[in-house]
This record gives structure tokens, sequence and C-alpha cells, in this order.
């Protein structure tokens, strides 16, 4: 459904699609509700919602079965601390080009893949101590307030990520 641009509300029969395994909502930008069977979807592993700024605050329907997620360029984003909670099967994140959005906290322990490129980043970057389990880190083009004094403290940040092996940044 990439690129509906008019799609505003996906019905609640789309609950009923049970074997569905990916789903592509990127650039459906008038969309701002997910039916509520929306969690229905428990064969759901990859779900994009690049440029879905208006769905953001929807996302509480996500299907626990998601292993991949993307909200890519969606300013604004306020993702509180439970969202994460019930997405326990989630390895990869990305929130690239995301510049306004909040830090995340209490993501899931097994994320494996953390793209923050080109966010905003705050001074003190302990927060991506929580994610013990990464092996890849995507800091590429951050903006951080205080570049050289956050920087200094990264060494001590990727001590506490025993399983990261690839880091990239510019």
């Amino acid at each position: 459904l990439s690129g509906c641009s008019s799609l505003r509300i996906l019905p609640t029969s789309f609950g009923d699609l049970i074997h569905l395994e990916e789903l592509n909502l990127s650039y459906c930008t008038a969309l701002a509700e997910l039916p509520t069977t929306f969690r229905s979807l428990e064969r759901l592993h990859v779900l994009k919602l690049h440029r879905c700024m208006h769905l953001i605050e929807q996302v509480n329907y996500l299907a626990n079965s998601l292993e991949h997620l993307e909200l890519t360029s969606c300013k604004d984003i306020n993702l509180q601390s439970n969202f994460f909670s019930y997405l326990t099967r989630l390895r990869v994140l990305d929130l690239s080009n995301c510049s306004q959005m909040e830090i995340v906290i209490g993501a899931p322990a097994n994320l494996e893949v953390l793209i923050l490129a080109n966010v905003a980043l705050p001074l003190d970057l302990n927060f991506l101590t929580q994610f013990q389990n990464l092996k890849k880190l995507d800091i590429t083009d951050v903006i951080l307030s205080t570049a050289s004094a956050a920087l200094s403290n990264l060494q001590n940040v990727f001590t506490c990520m025993p399983m990261l092996k690839t880091v990239e940044t510019n």
C-alpha cells in the first residue's frame, strides 16, 4: 500500500489478514488511524511507516509479532516509555530522519539493529546502554548538542554493549 497518499483509515476487517507477514504503509501521508484489530495480525513481522506522520499516535495497536519496524522520517515522534513493552520480538528499529523524536526508552532487550541516522540525540548518550544485545548501531549524521562531550562518553557506552559489531557514523 506504499504511496496511497489519500488512504485515511484501514477497515476493521484488515485484522482478518491473519497470514500477512509484511506491510508497507510508507508514504500513506493521510493515514491517521489503524484499526484495533491490527493487533490480531499475529504473523506480521515487518512494518514500514515511512513518512506516516499522522499515524504515530496510533502505533500502540501494533501486533506484538513485529520483528522489524520502520518509523522513518516521521517528525514529532513521541514514543511513550511503555510503547515497546509488548513488542518483545522486535529486532530491528529504524527511527532515521525523525528529527524531533524523544529518546527511545524501554526498547526490547533483544533489539539487534538500531538506526538513529539524522536524529537529534541528547548530550548524555547513556540511554544506549539499555541495548545490550545490539549488534548494529547507525548514528550517521546525528545531531549532538555538544558533540565533543557526548563523543567522549561513547567509549563507556560501547563497553556496556558486548554484542555490538558495527557502528556506522561520520
